[in-house]
């Protein structure tokens, strides 16, 4: 399979040979990274190549072409690409960070809680961690790990990372879900007892509708049960 050339940038993208020139070119960038744009500048930027040692085939940030990254970098975008696809509460809070040199990792956020993914050893991790200014990744309140991802020889087969990113990405939701209803129960006060035609048997307002997100059944602020039950 080829790919064009990518590159994971310090300022947490994943871009494609062409979208980092361009980008380098144009921007405040340009005179820290003159030795890259030149090099870039040499380059068929377009050009299909196969995978370099230690790279996965990753989604362009800027134009939405298929290029090579870094194998983590790659793995904890498909994790948050395969979430997306699976969530189906309303939008969803995610992006790739800089969380020191050039590490990454995978940052889903709520109004309280950050779950965070990374792939930097031979697994996926996923964390919960409570989001405030004095919190930090040093403290979960919970983890999960995934079966391993390589082999200290050689690479698993596709088919054994790609069940770790889905697995990564239900727990994810999982624990994005817990997360979600906590701060629902908060925020509206009492929750919605589903009935017939998937309504709420207190209230009667369709389960698909929250005050908050949409897509959570809980009781909007105005309605009447709220009133009843406070």
């Amino acid at each position: 399979m080829t790919a064009r050339r990518g590159t994971w940038t310090p300022w947490a993208q994943v871009l494609c040979a062409e979208c980092d020139y361009t980008q380098l070119a144009d921007s405040e960038r340009t005179a820290q990274y003159s030795n890259r744009l030149a090099s870039l500048a040499r380059i068929d930027r377009t050009q299909q190549v196969e995978c370099p040692d230690g790279d996965s085939l990753a989604t362009c940030d800027g134009c939405g072409h298929q290029c090579w990254t870094r194998d983590d970098v790659a793995i904890l975008q498909r994790v948050g690409l395969a979430t997306s696809t699976l969530w189906l509460e309303g939008p969803l809070r995610w992006g790739l960070q800089q969380t020191g040199g050039m590490c990454s990792a995978l940052v889903f956020s709520t109004d309280t809680r950050q779950i965070v993914v990374s792939a930097m050893d031979d697994t996926i991790v996923v964390g919960e961690y409570v989001k405030d200014e004095e919190s930090s990744w040093d403290d979960p309140l919970r983890l999960w790990e995934s079966a391993p991802i390589y082999d200290r020889v050689a690479r698993m087969p596709d088919c054994d990372i790609e069940s770790a990113i889905n697995a990564s990405a239900r727990t994810v939701i999982e624990f994005l879900r817990a997360s979600v209803a906590t701060e629902h129960e908060a925020a509206v006060g009492a929750r919605c007892r589903e009935g017939e035609h998937g309504c709420c048997v207190a209230c009667g307002v369709d389960m698909s509708h929250c005050n908050v997100c949409q897509g959570i059944g809980y009781h909007r602020e105005n309605c009447s049960a709220n009133e009843e039950e406070t």
